[in-house]
C-alpha cells in the first residue's frame, strides 16, 4: 500500500529545530593542588569549558576543553589564582 511522505510533519519539525553551534575549543592538561581546585573549576566554567577527565591523588590532574576565544582569558585567571605557579600543557588531539 502507498504511503504519501509526511512532508507537513517534517516540515514541522524542521521549524521547531534549532541550529546548535559548538565554539572551537582546544584541549589542556592541568595539575592543582586542592586549594586552588574549585577556583578553577568556577574560572573554567565561567570560560564555557569543560572538564573531560579528573584524577585526584595528591594533587588534582584535570584534563578540559576551552573555547579558543576564551582561552588568554582562562590562562590569566589562572594564574592569578595559582599566583603563576601553575603550568598548563595543550594536548594535541590530531
Amino acid at each position: 500500500m502507498f504511503r504519501p511522505f509526511p512532508y507537513k510533519e517534517l516540515n514541522k519539525a524542521l521549524k521547531k529545530a534549532k541550529i546548535a553551534e559548538k565554539p572551537i575549543t582546544e584541549r589542556f592538561r592541568v595539575v592543582l593542588p586542592y586549594s586552588i581546585h574549585s577556583d578553577f573549576e568556577r574560572e573554567l566554567r565561567k570560560a564555557g569549558g569543560e572538564i573531560i577527565t579528573a584524577e585526584y591523588g595528591d594533587k588534582v590532574e584535570l584534563v578540559y576543553d576551552t573555547p579558543v576565544a576564551q582561552k588568554a582569558i582562562l590562562e590569566e585567571q589562572l594564574a592569578n589564582i595559582s599566583r603563576g605557579e601553575i603550568k598548563v600543557e595543550r594536548i594535541n588531539l590530531e
